[in-house]
């Protein structure tokens, strides 16, 4: 099945400062096959007027990244949607093809443990290599 053409939504919200910003919203498949709301605040309305020529590039810009498949700069992937997704394909049980009990227990009680309390959250392209090396150097 073919996936249908995003236009997206353009809103104007206003901070607790009183600074009016365009949001652009959009749907996004997830691994699992649902859709997730997400969202970028793009600028104050004053540096992108309604109807300039502007804001319509940028539109057409943010519309050409979330129609395309795979990663984009828009979209994001969590470290917990990773390990969910690592849990689901290869710490299943696969029989004698697939991983050991203990070694899929002993991962799981890892992820579980260690990595998703302190990593989950992060946005995966937003980890860096040095942080993870002085987050074990802690351990």
């Amino acid at each position: 099945m073919l996936a249908r053409y995003q236009n997206g939504c353009l809103q104007k919200t206003t901070r607790k400062n009183g600074a009016e910003r365009w949001q652009f919203r959009w749907l996004e498949k997830v691994a699992d096959g649902s859709s997730r709301q997400r969202k970028k605040t793009i600028g104050l309305v004053k540096d992108y007027p309604e109807h300039s020529k502007k804001l319509q590039d940028l539109l057409a810009g943010l519309r050409l990244n979330i129609n395309t498949d795979g990663p984009t700069f828009l979209t994001s992937v969590t470290m917990a949607e990773v390990v969910e997704h690592y849990k689901l394909h290869e710490l299943a049980d696969h029989g004698a093809n697939g991983k050991a009990y203990s070694t899929r227990n002993r991962k799981t009680q890892v992820l579980d443990r260690w990595v998703l309390p302190h990593w989950g959250k992060h946005d995966l392209r937003a980890i860096k290599t040095v942080a993870v090396e002085q987050w074990l150097n802690r351990r």
